[in-house]
């Protein structure tokens, strides 16, 4: 699931598109954060977390 919504970055406090990646497999969970600055083309990952369901 991908979602978008416009704001300002935290880092560099500046307008940008501000896009969550969420990828849900059978045993990983991840989260992308990228960032596209206003009059700009490039996309800028920002963090990205990824979860392992560990084993019993």
């Amino acid at each position: 699931m991908i979602t978008e919504v416009g704001g300002n970055d935290g880092n560099d406090n500046k307008k940008a598109i501000l896009r969550h990646t969420y990828i849900l497999k059978s045993n990983t969970y991840s989260i992308i954060k990228d960032v596209k600055f206003e009059g700009t083309d490039k996309w800028i990952k920002r963090n990205e977390y990824l979860l392992n369901r560990g084993e019993h």
